[in-house]
């Protein structure tokens, strides 16, 4: 009995809201997929429902053209080995439209792939691209063992789902690659005693490791670059070299960031909750984009503390030690050298120590 116009138009509904459906579904899919192979997995789950094929592939093409597998459905590995790495339909395969072989065994263009094709029992295919940024990054390969099984609607609904998935895919390999370059730039700088950090072009912090952390007083890495940076500046009252007050604007990372210009200067620090003092050489490098503009600003930090506070001792020693060489009165020798109890093991200030005392005791050793 002949379907009536009625009919068909009902049929054409009841279609079109599966394929709606289908989109739906893999859009949530593609959403929750964490990594690229996620992304084809669900794409291929929903072929499988919107389409009802169970034989599909995702295959992506290679530095020289070849295909590569990244996920698949009802095909042997001896089949995929087979056809792994070649270059069938190369015209065809870069177009960015969809195409049906209606019987691959018929086709003389692969006609070297037929042995594979009829082991694995395929007659028929529709290669759908997967485009982005106007480039076919590579097929949705549909199969079929009968020849000319593939409607148009299928192709259409399997062009739409393509459309989507090529995007997520290429986001989540961005996503991926960024990852991959944050962990390796990470263990790089995981055991370099200075402070790094990386601020972007509106001067907000993007990366900084464990040293960077621990010397903005920060007990986790986590915690310091999720807090705002105006928040880290407000703990510290900042100044130049010779302890006055220096604006934010003339810090060396706003320098790069503002006039695209490498900069180094001696900071010191003081911590407002604590009120001690710390000291810093900052180095501050312009990272620039294509184009030109400053991008980024990398810090390093050279925690130059220990070192200022062991100047400061040596320096106080030698005027002690003057002290101590011209006075023989107990008392002030004594006190000079209480003042100096905060040597605790720094190897020049504790020989400068024991040098003065050994001087004292030579002479309290004369004038007996």
């Amino acid at each position: 009995m002949a379907i009536g116009d009625g009919e068909r138009l009902q049929v054409e509904e009841v279609e079109g809201a599966a394929a709606l459906a289908a989109i739906y579904e893999l859009a949530d899919a593609v959403a929750r997929a964490d990594t690229v192979d996620g992304v084809f997995a669900a794409a291929l789950d929903a072929l499988e429902r919107g389409i009802g094929v169970d034989r599909a592939a995702v295959v992506l093409f290679g530095a020289d053209g070849g295909i590569e597998f990244r996920a698949w459905r009802g095909l042997s590995e001896s089949y995929r080995e087979r056809v792994r790495g070649r270059r069938p339909w190369p015209q065809r395969m870069a177009d960015r439209s969809p195409f049906v072989v209606e019987d691959v065994l018929a086709d003389e263009e692969v006609e070297d792939l037929h042995d594979a094709f009829s082991q694995e029992r395929i007659r028929s295919m529709a290669l759908v691209p997967l485009v982005h940024g106007g480039h076919v990054l590579g097929r949705f390969v549909l199969y079929s063992s009968r020849p000319r099984a593939f409607a148009p609607a299928d192709v259409q609904l399997a062009e739409a789902m393509a459309s989507h998935v090529a995007g997520a895919a290429d986001r989540r390999r961005t996503e991926t690659a960024l990852r991959e370059s944050r962990n390796q730039l990470e263990a790089i700088v995981r055991g370099v005693a200075d402070g790094i950090t990386v601020q972007s072009a509106d001067g907000s912090l993007v990366f900084a490791n464990e040293a960077g952390a621990r010397f903005a007083g920060f007990e986790s890495l986590e915690h310091f670059v999720a807090t705002p940076v105006s928040a880290i500046a407000s703990r510290f009252e900042i100044l130049d070299e010779d302890g006055t007050p220096l604006p934010t604007g003339e810090l060396p990372g706003r320098i790069a960031l503002a006039e695209g210009r490498e900069n180094e200067r001696i900071i010191q620090y003081r911590v407002r909750e604590t009120g001690e003092l710390r000291w810093s050489l900052v180095r501050a490098t312009p990272v620039f984009d294509q184009d030109g503009s400053v991008r980024l600003a990398v810090n390093i930090v050279q925690d130059l503390t220990g070192q200022r506070r062991s100047d400061e001792r040596l320096r106080v020693l030698a005027e002690a030690g003057g002290t101590l060489s011209s006075s023989l009165d107990v008392d002030v020798t004594l006190a000079e050298i209480a003042r100096l109890d905060s040597v605790g093991t720094d190897p020049a200030a504790y020989r400068t120590l024991v040098e003065a005392i050994a001087d004292v005791a030579i002479r309290w050793e004369a004038e007996a």
